[in-house]
């Protein structure tokens, strides 16, 4: 039989031993007696024998009847006591289903916060815990898996097997890029043309101007926006002046306002493809009118241009012998509307007359015709 020592000399100003030297409060002995109750229940009346004749006397009997005091006795149950007093408590009560210590793991930054100004360690806190009573289950009730393993002394069956659930697949690194693909973005307009139905434009009238929007292998670009653009023939500054969409076939066509002087158009898109210059020539307006003199010797022919400026040159031709060969000329007036007249004699044969606006830097040739007829 091994002999135990009784001296606790040593231990008398152990904070844990003063603990539990110390009367127990009403705190300490909540609980005691379903522990008590489940001790009898769960342990034979030999095995308490085998355990009373283990316990011996003096300091060993000291430990064990403090130990099985109160709270304490569920501490040591849950193991909640301190590391030296929990295995002196399982080396004496092991059988009983008291567990070992379980084993300290240094942390740096721990033993420096609890480090006194002599370098001792603190002691843990010695509040008990409450016994933890497991609900008995029927027979037809599965109970619960608990995740805590029981005390060596309690397992008496074979060791379970090993769990046979496959492991978890590992998590992909955030880092790694993405094998989601990236949808492509429909390609690009690379070429945009325009060609107006007609270049001669008369005098306040409009013109439609048609677009193709195309991409670099020459597929239409559909449903996208064309702003179409104009500007005084020989300045530099565009202005917007209609706006659409192309069609499934990428063109489209916009229409410019009544011109009145000679302009430049073009087509472009919001990111800047633009088309090609092209230049709209604007072409006065002739109106004639013609009366006899009174004498009913001459014609008297009145020339109203609109679409030209004050200043510009008009110029009377006749046709013979199949070529125009002109007869006189004048410059329009600073009038509003620009009128002026020509004198023709009555001739034997019909004549056939042209009168030109001869044409300016704002505006193209202006024509009109007419025919002075013979008297009978």
């Amino acid at each position: 039989m091994r002999h135990h020592s009784e001296d606790l000399s040593g231990w008398v100003d152990d904070p844990v031993v003063q603990a539990l030297q110390a009367p127990a409060g009403a705190e300490e002995l909540t609980g005691l007696d379903p522990v008590l109750a489940e001790f009898r229940g769960a342990v034979p009346r030999r095995t308490r024998r085998r355990v009373a004749h283990r316990i011996g006397t003096g300091a060993t009997t000291v430990i064990v009847a403090i130990g099985l005091t109160g709270g304490v006795a569920a501490a040591a149950f849950t193991r909640a006591l301190p590391a030296p007093l929990q295995s002196a408590m399982h080396s004496l009560l092991g059988p009983v289903g008291v567990p070992a210590a379980e084993p300290a793991l240094p942390h740096p930054r721990a033993d420096r916060a609890q480090s006194g100004p002599t370098g001792a360690s603190r002691p843990r806190s010695l509040h008990p815990l409450l016994p933890v009573v497991h609900p008995v289950t029927s027979p037809l009730q599965s109970p619960v898996a608990s995740s805590t393993p029981a005390p060596a002394s309690e397992q008496t069956g074979p060791a379970p097997a090993p769990s046979t659930t496959a492991p978890s697949a590992p998590a992909v690194s955030s880092e790694q890029p993405s094998a989601t693909p990236t949808p492509s973005s429909s390609p690009a307009p690379a070429t945009l043309t325009a060609k107006p139905g007609r270049l001669r434009v008369p005098y306040n009238q409009r013109v439609g101007v048609k677009g193709m929007l195309l991409t670099s292998a020459g597929d239409p670009v559909a449903g996208h926006r064309v702003y179409l653009q104009q500007r005084p023939h020989g300045t530099t500054q565009w202005q917007r002046v209609a706006s659409g969409r192309t069609g499934s076939d990428g063109a489209v066509v916009l229409r410019t306002p009544a011109l009145a002087r000679n302009v430049d158009v073009r087509l472009v898109t919001p990111q800047g493809l633009h088309s090609t210059a092209v230049k709209l020539t604007v072409l006065p307006h002739v109106a004639i009118s013609m009366t006899k003199s009174q004498s009913g010797k001459r014609y008297v022919v009145t020339v109203t241009v609109a679409g030209a400026q004050a200043g510009d040159t008009v110029t009377l031709a006749r046709r013979a012998d199949g070529a125009w060969t002109k007869v006189t000329s004048k410059t329009l007036p600073d009038t509003d509307p620009k009128t002026l007249t020509f004198s023709v004699l009555v001739p034997t044969a019909d004549v056939h007359y042209r009168v030109r606006v001869v044409a300016s830097s704002m505006h193209g040739d202006g024509f009109g015709f007419f025919t002075a007829k013979a008297t009978t």
